[in-house]
């Protein structure tokens, strides 16, 4: 659904935590698309986790090399948690960085 940037020699050392890579991404109205998606669900499922005193919650993604677009979005929903629900606690674990 979104481009790859990883196919782009520009990008190949370079992960979602890399400015080129976030404003490659953040250029592509999939992108944005996508992040108001998942914001939605997880704010449901993080509301709902706490309605039923659940301590645990795993958000995963993935994409074919797990180094640009994984990562970036698991960047971009940490950075939203911690606004939105400060009394949450988030790790970020990349496995392929």
């Amino acid at each position: 659904m979104i481009n790859n940037p990883g196919k782009y020699s520009e990008f190949s050392n370079l992960s979602g935590k890399d400015k080129p890579v976030i404003e490659y991404l953040e250029k592509m109205p999939e992108t944005k698309k996508f992040i108001t998606n998942i914001l939605g669900i997880v704010d449901n499922a993080v509301n709902r986790y706490n309605e039923m005193n659940y301590s645990d919650l795993m958000i995963s993604f993935g994409c074919t090399g797990g180094q640009h677009r994984s990562v970036y979005f698991a960047e971009q929903l940490k950075k939203y948690l911690n606004t939105a629900y400060p009394q949450v606690e988030t790790e970020i674990i990349h496995t392929e960085l």
